[in-house]
């Protein structure tokens, strides 16, 4: 059985939707995070640069923040930037859900992240919109 980018994101929604405690919540922005990740992964055609001394997460955002648009000419430099934002953002939530179980999750915490990655969601599908008319 093959897994797609939507189903992490249906996952996050439906964990959000029927939580019953902060498990539910950590378990959403997770799913949210990693939809998201995957996701933007679909919009490039090129290989990923590689950057030493960073761990594969760390290093996909940074490629689309920094040499992305080298190689990726359809897609302006902004919409890049943006993704970038929004990635990282989502990371430091997915941190903060996986490994911070001092912190409080609030189910206000899970909505934004939920936001966040929906929008990512929506902004590569235009990318490939506008990919297939080109």
């Amino acid at each position: 059985m093959t897994v797609s980018t939507k189903d992490f994101l249906t996952h996050a929604k439906n964990l959000l939707q029927h939580q019953t405690g902060e498990i539910e919540l950590r378990n959403s922005i997770r799913n949210a995070y990693y939809g998201a990740y995957h996701e933007a992964h679909t919009i490039l055609t090129s290989p990923i640069i590689h950057y030493a001394n960073m761990g594969i997460h760390k290093a996909f955002i940074t490629y689309i923040q920094e040499d992305a648009y080298r190689f990726e000419s359809s897609i302006n430099k902004q919409v890049f930037n943006r993704l970038a934002i929004i990635l990282a953002q989502l990371k430091l939530q997915r941190q903060n859900a996986d490994y911070r179980l001092d912190k409080n999750i609030l189910l206000e915490d899970a909505n934004v992240q939920m936001k966040q990655a929906e929008n990512v969601f929506v902004v590569c599908s235009a990318i490939k919109d506008t990919k297939s008319l080109l």
